[in-house]
């Protein structure tokens, strides 16, 4: 009697452990005044230690969530923190949209206020990186009265310019020579604009037209194999939601006679 309870207690003992079903929580987070994605939120689930990060569109996949009931934490950096409580049953999906509002903070200048705002999304990027990268916003390349992309990709750390009559055309990662790095738009890598290696002039392309610039000193594994250097990502601007006008104003003095 007592070996047939023993062997009933093993049998049952895995359905127990596996009788607890799982569920897909995914969403996007959103800022509350704006609607614009805001991309490198975490995503945490503490009690069960379930977590992820948001990408490039804001978007989220919680995978092999325990049913019942959970308390879904967002963090994004000048935020305020979001809780939401998730009611999920076995195989259910939940959809859920998050918008998060500015983290209010009483400041004396509004231009360091400015300033966090336009950087925001390129830290965040930075922390949920996966690799050694680099994350340059468009509002901190118009800071500073950049002639071309190399010149403002070079005012990031470890990173160091070729010039061709002054003006710089390609940029060295690492003490490796241009050719050893690899240059993509929106990920599609860029031919060489080189008669000698694959070197890209990035000469050719103006600041204004660029809505961030992603710089991975590091290999993942879905980048190529070649780029020993690192990966230059071109981000391009998208066209906006609402009529919006920009003016860029520049000065200039020279002391000839």
């Amino acid at each position: 009697m007592k070996r047939f309870t023993l062997f009933l207690l093993l049998f049952t003992f895995p359905c127990v452990l596996f009788a607890a079903g799982t569920g897909i929580i995914k969403g996007v987070v959103n800022d509350a005044q704006s609607g614009e994605h805001l991309p490198g939120a975490a995503v945490l689930i503490k009690e069960n230690f379930l977590g992820t990060y948001t990408d490039i569109n804001g978007t989220f996949v919680l995978n092999n969530v325990p049913s019942g009931t959970r308390i879904v934490t967002i963090n994004y950096l000048g935020y305020k923190e979001q809780q939401i409580t998730v009611e999920i049953a076995d195989g259910e999906t939940k959809t859920m949209e998050v918008s998060m509002e500015v983290l209010s903070t009483e400041v004396a200048e509004v231009v360091v206020t400015a300033q966090i705002r336009g950087q925001r999304a390129a830290i965040n990027q930075q922390l949920a990186s996966n690799t050694v990268a680099n994350v340059i916003s468009s509002e901190k390349m118009q800071e500073l009265p950049d002639a071309n992309a190399a010149e403002a990709i070079g005012r990031l750390p470890g990173i160091s310019l070729k010039r061709n009559s002054g003006e710089a055309d390609k940029i060295v990662i690492r003490g490796l020579s241009p050719k050893y790095s690899n240059v993509t738009i929106e990920g599609i890598k860029m031919a060489s604009t080189s008669d000698f290696d694959r070197s890209v002039d990035l000469s050719l392309v103006q600041s204004e037209m660029l809505a961030g610039v992603e710089i991975s000193k590091s290999l993942r594994a879905d980048m190529d194999a070649d780029a020993l250097g690192g990966t230059v990502n071109l981000r391009l601007m998208e066209a906006p939601t609402q009529r919006q006008i920009e003016l860029v104003l520049e000065g200039g003095y020279a002391n000839l006679n």
